[in-house]
């Protein structure tokens, strides 16, 4: 018996010690560094901007070329999301609009997409093309 009592007070410490299990398995996301998607473009391969983030703050700033379609908006509005080239979703940070939008191009097919690590933050720190709306201030 008293072998026994540390043997199972060594299993429950192991047991509250173990890693969580992560937010959603079945969808493991993938991170693009800013240089990397920057390299792409410059070596004009086919790379689509897809700004999760909602209209008024795609308005204000977003990277250039990108589209405009908000996670609210984008089960209604998959079809504007190309399947043939890296699809790189971005918001500010944190990425939890980004992540959003993973899930919901993942969970209808979509593996040629990725998160932009840092978001538009990062992009606009190292002073990569942005622009604005016409028309917007």
């Amino acid at each position: 018996m008293r072998r026994i009592v540390p043997i199972l007070l060594v299993a429950a410490g192991l047991f509250w010690v173990s890693p969580a299990p992560a937010d959603d398995p079945e969808v493991p996301e993938k991170y693009i560094p800013v240089d990397e998607v920057k390299a792409l473009v410059d070596q004009k391969k086919p790379v689509t901007f897809v700004d999760v983030r909602p209209q008024e703050q795609y308005d204000e700033l977003h990277i250039r070329g990108a589209k405009s379609i908000p996670l609210r908006d984008l089960p209604s509005r998959l079809s504007e999301v190309p399947k043939g080239n890296l699809v790189v979703l971005y918001c500010a940070c944190p990425h939890e609009l980004a992540r959003g939008a993973y899930k919901v191009l993942y969970q209808a097919g979509f593996r040629n997409i990725a998160i932009l690590d840092e978001g538009l933050p990062n992009w606009t720190r190292k002073r990569y093309p942005t622009e604005r709306t016409a028309g917007k201030s």
